[in-house]
């Protein structure tokens, strides 16, 4: 497969646009698994790719935040008139 990205490159793994950790993946679980939520990206695009913050993962998916600080940072935009 070709790297989602730049499309040249071989693909070096899938890289989660909102990351797994010990706390994300208590609070969304399967959703991270999700593909809206992983880029197949080769070596060279890796490190560019941006990650997204709890709010954008949630704004993607549909969801509510789960933690306090997502959810009054959801609420600080909503307020503005912003997105996500």
């Amino acid at each position: 497969m070709l790297c989602d990205s730049c499309k040249k490159d071989l693909l070096l793994s899938d890289f989660y646009k909102y990351q797994k950790t010990e706390f994300s993946i208590k609070a969304y679980g399967p959703l991270l698994d999700n593909p809206t939520n992983k880029k197949s990206l080769c070596n060279k695009c890796l490190p560019n790719e941006q990650k997204w913050t709890e709010v954008q993962f949630c704004d993607a998916m549909g969801i509510e935040p789960v933690s306090i600080a997502g959810k009054l940072i959801k609420r600080q935009f909503e307020q503005r008139g912003c997105c996500g």
